[in-house]
């Protein structure tokens, strides 16, 4: 699992357990689809239309695998490694792995799996919580098409693992959410606002209680944020620093 605490806008926390193992993600690596997509309308290569708008909200929020295998046939699973492998990003690296797409989200077809671990859907959730920053920090292709991002993986229409495990918390709003569920394969990530704290979490696990353990996660991670003994303790250590000897 991955958390970021974005609540101090110049200061980022970061904390991460197992978080360079690569899974089997289900539907979570199709951020990695929808960020190709957007990157070939930005360099000219696919003219935008209002279908776009349709398919790839579809394709987040409500988890669609026929909008998702559109996505793949339309830029390729070739452009998908290339920018989940671009320096720039750094979402796919070795010898750890990141967000992979090597096949579209149906029955037959081309096939590009990973090249460490053979996974067709992958990710691991430092990779996953690192698209999620970039988006926020407006980083993701452009700061326009960062924002435009945002609006495309939100509200969700799946209300469990981390949604579920949030609901009865009032004033939290999931900005971007991308979960996947496959045998005993359980995803989740999100970006959320909750009230003045800002926070990105994610996890995967290979267990059949995958989605009960997401819900008690999502509550310990707002906590914690909510919180903030992290923050507070950074701030005491730069006071305490010594001034460098002239």
């Amino acid at each position: 699992m991955s958390v970021g605490d974005l609540t101090r806008r110049n200061r980022r926390y970061y904390a991460g357990v197992n978080d360079d193992g690569m899974l089997y993600a289900a539907s979570l690596p199709k951020i990695a689809i929808l960020a190709t997509i957007i990157e070939a309308v930005d360099r000219g290569r696919i003219k935008w239309t209002h279908e776009f708008d349709r398919r790839l909200q579809n394709m987040i929020v409500a988890s669609s695998n026929v909008d998702a295998s559109w996505g793949v046939d339309l830029v390729g699973l070739l452009a998908i490694e290339n920018l989940m492998r671009d320096p720039e990003y750094c979402f796919y690296t070795e010898p750890e792995g990141g967000l992979w797409v090597g096949r579209a989200y149906r029955k037959g077809g081309g096939t590009n799996r990973d090249p460490l671990f053979n996974i067709s859907h992958g990710a691991t959730t430092r990779q996953a919580a690192r698209f999620y920053a970039m988006l926020d920090a407006g980083l993701l292709i452009s700061k326009h098409w960062s924002f435009r991002m945002l609006g495309l993986m939100s509200p969700p229409k799946h209300f469990h693992k981390f949604v579920g495990g949030l609901a009865e918390q009032p004033g939290d709003v999931f900005l971007a959410r991308k979960s996947g569920t496959w045998r005993t394969f359980h995803a989740d990530s999100a970006l959320i606002q909750s009230h003045g704290h800002r926070y990105i979490v994610t996890a995967l696990s290979d267990t059949r209680h995958g989605e009960a353990i997401m819900r008690e996660l999502a509550q310990v991670v707002h906590r914690i944020v909510k919180d903030g003994r992290h923050r507070k303790r950074s701030r005491r250590a730069r006071r305490r620093r010594p001034r460098a000897r002239r």
